[in-house]
């Protein structure tokens, strides 16, 4: 709930600066670009939100749209919750069409990783070369997928922003096999997402907090 409150903060705040006036591009760190802002929500847009299952679970988003109902009750905005529990950025590009593009959205939020990332290949009982060269295999497979799914969202017109993979706690005393590293592992999963965004001249939602991303 913790990361879910942190995503929706910057997500709110970014859409309701450029309500009241156009969003500050906040200073570069060290040599990265400047970050693009959030775009705003304006009446008539169709918000879909495409992930798995911490979007599936609607919360973050739901939040989102209260928040603005609640606020800006003139506003017209439809939300399309396009979250499937276990999917991935491939099975994203795969559905794209049917489970996204037929809806004609304005602007559609990305967020994958937690699944892509394998939690398994992180386990205690998994090591070797045959192990690690399985998840230089996924970070690679998600890489590309993002790019192609980005680039598509790009194509068919909609504004597109890029939510940073959610943390992993893989430090918990878990009566089942934590997947230790995982974590470490999202963190360049989000490296990677900032290197698209950057490329493609993509707004990021970064997750307080992580700043390894």
């Amino acid at each position: 709930m913790k990361y879910i409150l942190i995503i929706l903060t910057a997500l709110l705040f970014g859409s309701l600066t450029a309500l009241h006036a156009a969003p500050a591009i906040q200073p570069a760190t060290n040599t990265q670009a400047q970050p693009l802002p959030v775009p705003t929500f304006q009446s008539g847009d169709r918000w879909c939100v495409l992930g798995d299952s911490i979007t599936h679970a609607g919360f973050y988003h739901r939040y989102i749209e209260l928040f603005y109902l609640t606020r800006f009750p003139s506003l017209q905005l439809d939300v399309i919750n396009c979250g499937i529990a276990g999917d991935t950025a491939t099975g994203a590009e795969k559905r794209l069409a049917w489970d996204c593009l037929n809806a004609k959205p304005t602007l559609v939020t990305v967020m994958f990783g937690m699944n892509d990332v394998g939690r398994w290949l992180y386990e205690p009982t998994a090591t070797g070369a045959d192990i690690e060269q399985q998840r230089i295999k996924s970070a690679e497979t998600y890489d590309n997928a993002m790019r192609r799914l980005v680039q598509a969202l790009r194509d068919s017109g909609a504004k597109v922003v890029c939510i940073l993979p959610s943390p992993f706690d893989d430090t918990a005393d878990l009566p089942a096999k934590n997947s230790p590293g995982c974590n470490a592992a999202l963190v360049k999963f989000g490296q990677r997402v900032r290197a698209i965004a950057r490329q493609l001249q993509i707004p990021v939602v970064t997750i307080k907090g992580q700043s390894q991303y």
